[in-house]
């Protein structure tokens, strides 16, 4: 709150023409996702007295973050959750704002496709960035609007492009883009937040109020905006009557088999989208968003349980990504998760914190406790990747079995702090020149 009496203004970067996440209206108003999701976070804050959001738009990614490296603007967004990309950008990421689903969008037949050429929309790096990491062959070429781009496919200028689940669904519904295809990819995609490296009280200002937000209300909010992505033509019109005039003639079974079959699909995206909302996309753990729920539902215990928390922490991990690549470090971070999965599962839920920080709430008996951790570290020395042979990871413990007074944050401290120690322990033993506090 002191902070915030002496920058009661903050300045929002963001991408325009980029709905559902981030637009300019034709009033010259800021539009999409990020209002709602600032003006939210705000209110449930109780700070929206205090603090006024001033919008600037950026025709492009790069320009963005170089506005913000420059100072020009305090909160940059929509930002590429990468932890790797940050860093070589000098910024700060906040929580995971939203996690989405790639497609692939393609005409013909899919074994017949021969990816040569991919269209991409000028100043949209995340796309660029997408297609260099997944299809590092191809040609690609740029666009000035989303429309264009799916022209180029639909033309055969371009063998495909990429659009994320929201952009898919607004714009291959309609009669234009009705002969395009589309597959879902392995990877998905996330967005976050980023302010300068070092401002920390504008970035936990915007980690509480992601964290107080409701699990959906990203989601929710990105729905209501996919409508407005493409204008409805001469023939998208002609076409929703007839479909309407041939629902109104078909039979009441009819229409009943397809209302069900719609409430069934609707179901299940609402049942696939609350998945991704709870779980890491590269290791299937349970994300931080599911651990905030842990906490809230935790702290409502009248008598709480007893439970142990373990912290744990890749070792080396910047050290394997700057000499072998990203790639190692990936695989660094899936091999560590399954071996958590593993042996820890039976006994509780292990959540990826962020980057290579993990944390487990683990309800067993305290006195066993050091089987199931001796056959952690056993896990964790017999791994050995197609990349990287070896993985270390330091762990720390607390629990509240002894202390019945401890709080959930008290453990997470009593962890954190053995955690360290073990990490000084194993980089004063290894030798390593470590340029940050971890690694």
């Amino acid at each position: 709150m002191a902070w915030l009496k002496e920058h009661p203004v903050i300045t929002v970067g963001f991408i325009d023409n980029y709905l559902p996440l981030s637009d300019l209206d034709d009033d010259g108003q800021i539009n999409g996702v990020v209002k709602d999701i600032l003006n939210e976070m705000a209110s449930r804050l109780n700070i929206e007295n205090k603090i006024q959001f001033v919008y600037v738009p950026f025709k492009s990614y790069e320009s963005m973050i170089a506005s913000l490296k420059c100072r020009e603007i305090d909160v940059a967004f929509p930002v590429n959750n990468d932890v790797f990309s940050a860093d070589e950008a000098d910024i700060f990421l906040s929580a995971e704002v939203l996690n989405f689903p790639m497609y692939l969008i393609y005409t013909g037949d899919y074994a017949d496709l021969n990816l040569r050429r991919m269209s991409v929309i000028k100043g949209n790096t995340i796309g660029e960035l997408f297609i260099k990491k997944h299809f590092p062959q191809v040609e690609i070429v740029a666009y000035d609007t989303v429309e264009d781009m799916l022209k180029a496919v639909k033309h055969h200028e371009a063998d495909g492009c990429i659009l994320n689940q929201f952009r898919k669904d607004g714009y291959l519904v309609h009669v234009d883009f009705s002969d395009l295809n589309a597959i879902i990819l392995n990877d998905y995609s996330s967005r976050s937040f980023a302010v300068n490296r070092g401002n920390n009280e504008l970035l936990s200002i915007i980690n509480r109020g992601i964290t107080n937000l409701p699990g959906d209300f990203a989601l929710n909010s990105t729905s209501s905006y996919v409508g407005m992505l493409y204008s409805m033509t001469l023939n998208d019109y002609i076409l929703r009557h007839i479909i309407a005039f041939m629902i109104i003639a078909g039979t009441i079974t009819a229409i009943l088999s397809g209302l069900l079959a719609y409430i069934y699909i609707i179901q299940k995206n609402k049942r696939k989208m609350r998945y991704l909302a709870n779980h890491d996309s590269l290791t299937g753990l349970q994300n931080r968003h599911s651990y905030k729920e842990f906490t809230i539902e935790y702290n409502k215990q009248d008598v709480k349980k007893d439970i142990i928390i373990a912290i744990m922490d890749i070792n080396s991990l910047k050290h394997i990504n700057d000499t072998l690549g990203h790639d190692a470090g990936d695989e660094l971070i899936t091999g560590a998760a399954k071996c958590m999965k593993k042996i820890l599962s039976p006994y509780g839920e292990v959540y990826r914190m962020g980057g290579d920080e993990f944390m487990a709430v683990i309800q067993y008996d305290l006195e066993n406790w050091p089987k199931i951790l001796q056959s952690l570290r056993n896990a964790f020395s017999k791994w050995s990747g197609k990349i990287v042979k070896s993985l270390s990871v330091s762990i720390g413990i607390a629990s509240n079995q002894e202390n019945k007074a401890l709080t959930l944050e008290e453990m997470i401290a009593i962890a954190d702090k053995q955690m360290y120690a073990e990490k000084a322990a194993y980089y004063s033993q290894n030798g390593h020149n470590r340029r940050s506090k971890r690694d």
